[in-house]
């Protein structure tokens, strides 16, 4: 029973590390990418567009993929970051 439990708390951390790099790291990449209008898109189509078209498409892109993606990693994310801040508020200090 024990094995079980360790293997449990193994991936329990691993996820919540998943989690926390994630978050601590796309954000920031997505705001530089947009800045240096280095993001991924379809170049295949807006190459042949005009550049108030690909601006447009650059737009719908942000408001319908890129925000509602953003929101809904910090929707969802936000239980597993409250337990994690409370267990480290309430977790004793470790012995000096």
């Amino acid at each position: 029973m024990p094995f079980r439990l360790c293997a449990f708390d193994r991936l329990e951390r691993l996820a919540r590390a998943a989690v926390v790099s994630v978050l601590g790291r796309v954000p920031p990449l997505l705001g530089y990418t947009l800045l240096h209008n280095e993001h991924i898109r379809i170049d295949v189509v807006a190459a042949n567009l005009s550049r108030r078209k690909q601006i447009w498409i650059d737009i719908f892109g942000t408001l319908f993929f890129l925000l509602p993606i953003a929101v809904y990693m910090m929707w969802s994310s936000w239980p597993i970051f409250m337990n994690a801040w409370t267990a480290a508020r309430f977790r004793a200090a470790p012995a000096a």
